[in-house]
């Protein structure tokens, strides 16, 4: 057995299966789409359900004070009273809010098959970031990657879990799906497939059955 001259620990099924991917593109790079290719019959690993992601209101409300800057704290709070990602946040203009009715227009996602553009439904703390964002002038572009490094400096100055802006979308997810159900977080996240929405709600229970 090799693995007891290296003493390696045997690769985890997420790595088996990206190589197992790899190589199945290999072959059919080189010998065409409908070459024999002797990876197709091999069964992927089951990968172990990845751990719930997310915080609880409580602790976002404490990361977004902790965050420096006026622009990312209020791009931060869109993201987690909305759901919406930075991608569209970035496209929103001033004139795309209607606060009389509460409603936003968002541009389609261009990420996969991409989505329709839609006027999105704004929660009372949701209005209140875009008021927020629009008070900071902070419409258009801007770095995520700064945004990351900022909220990561808030989580560990407020002491809680370090995760990613990204976690805010699962937050607003669960919070969505417990008190109403999956067909509404999937409306919310913009998703095609409910086996993705499944991803962000897993571990969350609806308050009616707790």
């Amino acid at each position: 057995d090799p693995r007891s001259k290296t003493n390696k620990k045997p690769y985890s099924a997420s790595t088996v299966n990206h190589r197992r991917t790899a190589i199945l593109h290999l072959y059919t790079t080189i010998d065409g789409p409908d070459a024999p290719n002797p990876v197709r019959g091999i069964k992927k690993f089951r990968e172990p359900d990845p751990p719930p992601k997310g915080y609880s209101y409580a602790a976002i409300r404490k990361i977004l004070v902790a965050v420096t800057g006026a622009k990312t704290r209020a791009r931060l709070a869109v993201m987690a009273y909305t759901a919406l990602p930075p991608a569209q946040i970035m496209r929103i203009a001033p004139e795309h809010v209607d606060w009389r009715a509460r409603k936003v227009w968002v541009q389609g996602r261009r990420k996969g098959q991409g989505t329709t553009s839609r006027l999105y439904p704004l929660t009372p703390e949701g209005l209140k970031a875009f008021r927020a964002l629009a008070a900071a002038q902070a419409w258009g572009r801007y770095s995520t990657s700064s945004a990351r490094r900022d909220f990561r400096k808030a989580c560990k100055a407020v002491g809680t879990t370090i995760g990613t802006p990204y976690d805010l979308r699962h937050s607003f997810a669960g919070e969505t799906y417990q008190v109403s159900d999956e067909r509404a977080a999937m409306e919310f996240l913009d998703h095609r497939d409910p086996r993705t929405t499944r991803r962000y709600i897993q571990g969350k229970v609806p308050i009616h059955i707790q």
